[in-house]
């Protein structure tokens, strides 16, 4: 049998052995106190937007000054998590969910080792921010101009070819910082503009202005 199953009834701690058979014989495996079953502490799923599984959310349990995690499970495919005990006394604490790109959750909750807490909440996705423009080319055409986000360091995070319309849009995934717009044209001008959001969701606007040289008669 391939990739063999087992369920588990009971709770406690047990040692798991795998013993593989081929025509050369047999060969077993054996690890001690491999698989422990508990009664989970707190269990739930983490969605986000639309009522859609949230995976790989984390989610922690911290004393009330939250200066410390007891314990700390990651969202499966399915949005789901499971938070053992620890041996956490019974009281009060704090549930935090979190993700890049989601608002975290936190909450106070009672938590007792004779009962098991079902959880669930809904992240909220981070509006990005955006910055678009238009790019005006004297002499020329404008669907051969570059336009590259640039973060601070020098890193590119993003690239648009401009259309023939002349407008790019940058919408994804861009957070609060300073960043440097490059346009580059086939005639080897470049221009530089520096863009900065101080608000998580801000929009900017910045408009660029190229000249294509004229030929020179001969």
């Amino acid at each position: 049998m391939e990739n063999p199953t087992h369920a588990y009834e009971l709770l406690g701690t047990y040692t798991v052995s795998l013993t593989v058979t081929g025509p050369q014989g047999s060969k077993t495996k054996t690890r001690t106190d491999y698989i422990k079953v508990v009664i989970p502490l707190v269990f739930g799923t983490i969605y986000q937007e639309g009522n859609i599984p949230l995976e790989e959310a984390k989610v922690s349990i911290l004393n009330l000054s939250k200066t410390q995690v007891l314990a700390e499970s990651t969202t499966d495919s399915q949005g789901k998590f499971y938070l053992s005990s620890n041996n956490i006394p019974d009281g009060t604490y704090y549930i935090k969910v979190s993700k890049d790109g989601y608002k975290s959750y936190l909450g106070a909750a009672t938590l007792r080792n004779n009962q098991v807490l079902p959880f669930s909440v809904t992240l909220q996705k981070i509006p990005s921010c955006a910055v678009s423009g238009t790019v005006y080319v004297a002499n020329g055409s404008i669907d051969t101009i570059r336009i590259e986000l640039i973060q601070q360091g020098g890193t590119l995070f993003d690239t648009r070819y401009v259309p023939a319309n002349g407008r790019y849009y940058f919408s994804q995934n861009i957070s609060v910082g300073t960043y440097k717009l490059r346009a580059t044209a086939p005639w080897n001008e470049v221009q530089e503009k520096t863009v900065s959001f101080t608000t998580q969701g801000e929009a900017k606007t910045v408009d660029f202005n190229l000249t294509m040289p004229l030929p020179v008669a001969e």
